[in-house]
């Protein structure tokens, strides 16, 4: 029996603005939202807005918070409107501003990846993916789930924060500010552990197709761009440059050389040819 009751609320007149697999989104009026959530407790509603408050205090731009409550049976929460505008909106609307929009996306994840978190706070991220390895395990084989196993325990033990599902529709935009929601996903680790929601290991560096990426876990990312030869001896790979100027680096590699220094092939979900 749960030992959070949240306030009784109904949502008829409301109108739906979003859906996913854990909550459905509805625009009460025109200063709140009703986040109603499909698979999680009254407690799991209430960690999340404690969730927020923390994240405000820690200087991390979001949704202001208000109560938990009660739809239907179902779990809720309140929050403050943020409109309808984000990230895939303003990069599909106008696609000129990728660039700008990209520059300040990157500067949002820094900023959350920079916080410490002390023990205790979150939960720990390497736990947590361990977890849902071992209920993962029956729909794997032997084979496959020792691979992820060992690809688990080659990440380094971090305490920096991460968010873990920092897709563009998860970043508001509100008066040209950046907003991130979301925060029920909150944990401590290694910023590779925001690539779980962006992206996929490949088997390996044959399956690299343009767009992919080659990722030395915690350290740095270089987009493959083409191979240089039938063999895949060599690879030419990109990157970002730095402020102010962000001009991108070119080069190519030796392929074994860059698997020795521990960098590994991996594909962004839902990427289009």
């Amino acid at each position: 029996m749960s030992a959070i009751k949240g306030r009784k609320l109904s949502i008829e007149n409301a109108t739906l603005i979003g859906q996913g697999y854990n909550a459905d989104v509805y625009l009460f009026d025109d200063e709140n939202v009703v986040k109603v959530l499909k698979h999680s407790s009254f407690e799991d509603a209430d960690r999340e807005i404690q969730l927020s408050k923390w994240a405000l205090k820690q200087g991390i731009p979001t949704a202001i918070s208000y109560d938990v409550i009660d739809v239907d049976g179902r779990p809720g929460l309140v929050y403050e409107s943020l409109g309808r505008g984000n990230l895939r909106n303003i990069l599909r609307d106008t696609p000129e501003r990728f660039d700008e929009v990209l520059s300040r996306y990157n500067e949002l994840l820094h900023t959350v990846n920079s916080i410490v978190v002390e023990p205790g706070q979150l939960p720990d991220a390497i736990d947590a993916y361990s977890a849902y390895l071992e209920k993962a395990k029956c729909a794997m084989t032997g084979e496959e789930y020792e691979r992820m196993k060992t690809l688990l325990g080659t990440v380094p033990k971090c305490y920096n924060l991460v968010h873990g599902d920092f897709h563009v529709k998860n970043v508001k935009v509100m008066r040209n500010e950046l907003l991130l929601i979301d925060l029920d996903t909150l944990k401590r680790g290694d910023a590779i552990f925001e690539l779980a929601a962006l992206c996929r290991p490949l088997a390996g560096v044959d399956e690299l197709q343009p767009g992919d990426i080659m990722l030395l876990p915690g350290v740095h990312v270089w987009l493959f761009l083409r191979w240089l030869e039938p063999d895949h001896r060599h690879m030419v790979i990109v990157e970002s440059g730095g402020v102010p100027e962000w001009k991108c680096a070119y080069k190519s590699v030796d392929t074994q050389h860059f698997l020795d220094e521990g960098y590994r092939p991996y594909r962004y979900l839902r990427i289009r040819e």
